[in-house]
């Protein structure tokens, strides 16, 4: 693309788990990037509940990842794409930092459904916290619309009236109790230009 045309803008989008771990603080668009281990939650845990299945909560459920809507997420690549500097990464994030056991219990509370977790052994090198500093991004004039519990629950709604979309990919690998879900969508990303 560089050889044919220099002048086109691509924009490379991944989550924020390429960063890897971090316990304190929020990582920029400056620091080294690690790992990229898809973790589907949200999809996972609304097909699951769905249909009434048990939904697995790694270790004791306190992973923290900063969720976004994927509305903003769209806004954001549009914002990049636009205004955005050739070259330069942003990270995109809400500040909505929810622990896994949190993001499951609001998935079961807009479904109306109980009883339904289960506590299964931590995965070997499961990071305990994902988040990102998005103030540059911010600083250029993109923030996020949405809070957490009504993109939460536009997605939750979403997943419900498109059983259609979702139940052909609902085998044995995606309904696993403890396996990620590879084929749906996930729901944390930085952008790069």
């Amino acid at each position: 693309m560089r050889k044919v045309n220099p002048e086109a803008r691509l924009v490379h989008i991944s989550t924020d788990e390429v960063y890897g771990d971090i316990e304190e603080g929020s990582f920029n668009e400056d620091d080294v990037l690690m790992n990229q281990f898809p973790e589907k939650l949200i999809p996972k845990t609304i097909i699951r509940a769905k249909m009434d299945m048990k939904i697995p909560i790694y270790g004791t459920g306190k992973n923290v990842r900063d969720w976004i809507y994927v509305n903003d997420h769209c806004k954001a690549i549009n914002f990049v794409l636009e205004r955005g500097e050739k070259g330069e990464i942003y990270n995109i994030s809400s500040g909505d930092e929810k622990s896994n056991l949190e993001v499951v219990n609001e998935i079961l509370d807009i479904m109306g459904k109980k009883n339904l977790i289960e506590f299964v052994e931590d995965r070997p090198g499961h990071d305990a916290r994902y988040s990102l500093d998005s103030s540059k991004i911010r600083k250029s004039g993109w923030k996020p619309k949405y809070g957490f519990s009504d993109g939460l629950k536009e997605t939750v709604e979403w997943y419900l009236e498109n059983e259609w979309w979702w139940q052909p990919l609902a085998d044995e690998k995606i309904l696993h109790p403890t396996e990620a879900v590879q084929q749906l969508p996930n729901n944390h990303h930085f952008l790069v230009i």
